[in-house]
């Protein structure tokens, strides 16, 4: 128990720069991932990648997605930053969306989604009903995959 009030605030002071030390240190979140090194996709298709970012200290996720073209051409890009605070796994989820709308406002007749997070890929690849936000949002993507062409996600 602390009966000096210059301890108490001394004690507030380092409490306050400790929070933000360590604020500071984890401001990221991210999935479980696998290394791989990036391949062409095999002709006559399109290989488009995406992936997520949080900030929780800033409550940002930024989405980016690439789409290449068999011989390594690059088709197209996107980022973005969104101000929500999300799980790893549901921003995964976003950019994903992200990356199969815009194949799809691109007409990319077929691809491969590549992504180094296995549950959202795990998830897409399912057919399971998952009643959550992300749910929602994969139910999204299965939508638009659903008359696409898409020959394989890894």
């Amino acid at each position: 128990k602390v009966k000096d009030p210059l301890t108490l605030v001394s004690y507030a002071l380092n409490s306050q720069a400790a929070l933000r030390e360590a604020n500071l240190q984890a401001t990221t979140t991210q999935l479980p991932r696998h290394s791989s090194v990036w391949s062409l996709p095999p002709a006559p298709h399109f290989k488009v990648n995406f992936d997520a970012y949080i900030s929780t200290v800033h409550q940002i996720v930024g989405i980016g997605v690439v789409i290449h073209s068999c011989d390594g051409q690059f088709i197209a890009g996107l980022s973005k930053k969104l101000r929500i605070l999300s799980s790893a796994e549901l921003a995964e989820a976003l950019a994903a969306r992200e990356a199969v709308s815009l194949a799809k406002i691109l007409m990319i007749p077929s691809f491969i989604l590549e992504e180094d997070a296995f549950s959202v890929i795990k998830h897409i690849s399912s057919s399971d009903e998952i009643l959550s936000k992300l749910g929602t949002v994969l139910e999204d993507i299965r939508i638009t995959l659903s008359n696409k062409h898409l020959v394989d996600v890894v």
